[in-house]
This record gives structure tokens, sequence and C-alpha cells, in this order.
């Protein structure tokens, strides 16, 4: 827990942090979904040169093509990530702290952002991102509410870090 208090606040604020970047692990899902790939690619081989049908040429291409497009992907969110993680441990990211405003909930069955901002700064995310910053909606359990004082690092529209605020009553001066 993180204690400060907000500028031109009445009341300390105590911070709790509900996401944290550098708490994220990489997701090994992606992995075994490669992997089974690559075994598919290499059965529909070792079948098409054991004389099966010409179908199982065709598949193959088409498995090793599925698998080069989803090894890009995997790279290109791997490195995002790693540029978010480098971020963060570097400290260059932005700050926003304020109220949750104009929030729009993500339905659960998705189909669309669900989307706040704080003071002028906009986010969007959506659970089904594949990404290592904070994407986890109101819907299935996230945080973000409407008219809740949090505080934000973030690079670009991804959220680094979410703490929110629970308000006490500052003592008597």
């Amino acid at each position: 827990m993180i204690d400060h208090i907000y500028p031109g606040a009445a009341a300390t604020v105590t911070c709790r942090t509900v996401f944290q970047i550098s708490q994220k692990k990489f997701y090994w899902e992606s992995l075994g979904i490669f992997l089974l790939l690559i075994a598919a690619a290499v059965t529909i081989t070792w079948l098409a040169k054991r004389g099966a049908s010409p179908r199982w040429k065709s598949g193959r291409i088409a498995v090793v093509l599925i698998s080069c497009l989803f090894v890009a992907s995997l790279f290109k969110g791997y490195f995002q990530d790693l540029k978010l993680y480098r971020a963060y441990e570097r400290g260059e990211f932005s700050l926003v702290e304020g109220l949750v405003e104009d929030f729009r909930p993500m339905p659960f069955e998705g189909h669309q952002e669900e989307c706040f901002s704080v003071k002028a700064k906009r986010f969007c995310y959506s659970d089904f991102e594949g990404t290592a910053a904070f994407k986890n909606t109101a819907s299935h359990g996230g945080p973000i509410r409407a008219g809740l004082r949090v505080r934000i690092a973030y690079v670009g529209n991804d959220i680094l870090r979410l703490e929110i605020a629970s308000s006490e009553t500052r003592p008597p001066d």
C-alpha cells in the first residue's frame, strides 16, 4: 500500500496497487499452442511422405503457414510486452490521477472495449487482448468503476500500474 495525499484532497488518501506490469508473467499458453501447431505440421509431413493422399500435402502447407503467422504474432506481442516492461522498470511512463469519468464497461460477451477517462487521458482495453498491460474489464471482475479515484502509470494507452484510492478522514490539525 502506498499512502499519499492527493493535491487538493480534503482527506488522506491510501492507495492500493491492484495491477503492476512487473508482476505479470509470460503467457505460456501461447507457446503451447505453437508447439501443438509444430507437432501437427510434423505429423502431416510424416503422413504425406508415407504416401498419403495429396490432401495431406495441402494440409501440411496450411499448418506451416498458420504456424508462421502464429509465431510472427507471438514475437510481435512478446516484443511489445518487453517494451512495456522496460519502460516501467526505467520509469519512462506518464502518471495521471483523479476520478474515473465517462466509464463505458465492456459487455460480458466482449464485442467492444471497456473505456474510461481520468482528467483528459482516455484508456480503452479488453480482456481478449494479448498484452501484459492492464486489461481486466469490470464485466470480468475488474476493479474500474465510475467515480473511483485512481492513479495510473501508463505508456500510450497501456496501463502499467493501477492504484485505487480509498479515503480516510484526515486527523484534525
